[in-house]
């Protein structure tokens, strides 16, 4: 029977970390996690427009442009598989009683350059399969009560390797059969050194890491030789929303208070605090100077603000149980 049309649901994203940058990730297998939306996949075939003088008023010829291979990717988090190391910082085992886990750190001054990964798409309904390769990305952490907690990757990589003949080879991915981390799992936010404080009352973060990535063309067709990170001073962009209970924070900011480390985790297993946890993800915001700690004058209710933190390093944590 023919189809008159293909299926979302046959369509899967999955990737791989890889073993020489710029080519392609083995093995290439990794599920995100649950992807959330639509994923817009870059142009086919990005063309210019060009008139010639004495030609009709039309295109005298659309002239091949380099490839533009920036597309986004939402998805919920599930374990300790991320592709982070393309984002943040290098990946190190970070193993404990009762668990494994890897942390993530851009402490390194080796880490400059990012990592890259390899991203493949199936329509396992057509014969269609494309991986990208050379990849790197911007990064948000986000939840708010009622809500998961959502990873946004801004890739852009550097080389697009089509299969839309043949017989692709389509694994089927391990997806693990896990809760995903959801706001109601955040512990207690707390912040330490050049103040200590326990948040209590946290509504949401926005988590930002922003690598400023440009493709790099040097000839040789029409693909990108390499993705280079250019931002350094804007970095990070972290937010933290509250109830506010009292002044402190804002007249942390008013006294310009620094080098406070803030301990942002969600405890997935319900221990009773991070330590005793073998299942959790833990972020990490070293070093803070707070920027600002509104108290804005409300009509009615409680008040809200909104925490601006300026780090100068961060960490991601994630440990699972060992079965």
């Amino acid at each position: 029977m023919t189809s008159r049309y293909l299926l979302g649901s046959k369509g899967q994203v999955y990737w791989g970390t890889e073993g020489t940058a710029y080519t392609v990730a083995s093995p290439l297998a990794t599920p995100f996690g649950l992807i959330q939306g639509d994923i817009d996949w870059p142009e086919a075939n990005p063309k210019t427009a060009v008139a010639a003088s004495g030609h009709r008023r039309a295109p005298y010829v659309y002239s091949k442009d380099e490839y533009d291979l920036a597309l986004s990717i939402a998805y919920q988090i599930l374990g300790k598989e991320q592709p982070f190391a393309c984002c943040v910082g290098p990946r190190s085992n970070a193993n404990g009683t009762g668990y494994t886990g890897y942390d993530w750190t851009d402490e390194d001054g080796t880490s400059d350059i990012l990592g890259t990964i390899s991203i493949r798409r199936d329509q396992t309904d057509a014969i269609l399969q494309e991986t990208y390769v050379g990849c790197k990305a911007d990064l948000s952490l986000s939840a708010r009560a009622g809500e998961p907690v959502v990873a946004s990757l801004d890739v852009v990589a550097a080389q697009r390797i089509p299969v839309t003949s043949g017989t692709p080879t389509y694994p089927t991915l391990s997806i693990p059969s896990v809760q995903p981390y959801r706001f109601w799992m955040l512990g207690e936010v707390t912040m330490a050194d050049g103040l200590t404080k326990t948040l209590a009352t946290v509504n949401s973060f926005d988590l930002r890491w922003a690598n400023g990535l440009s493709a790099r063309h040097h000839g040789g067709g029409r693909n990108a030789y390499s993705i280079v990170e250019e931002e350094v001073a804007g970095r990070y962009d972290m937010k933290l929303g509250i109830t506010v209970v009292d002044e402190s924070l804002y007249a942390a900011a008013l006294n310009d208070t620094g080098s406070i480390d803030v301990t942002i985790p969600l405890i997935r297993d319900g221990a009773a605090s991070l330590a005793a946890s073998k299942d959790a993800m833990v972020i990490y915001l070293n070093d803070c100077d707070i920027l600002d700690a509104p108290i804005p004058t409300k009509e009615a209710g409680d008040v809200q603000g909104e925490i601006v933190l300026a780090p100068k390093s961060t960490e991601i944590h994630i440990r699972e149980p060992i079965s």
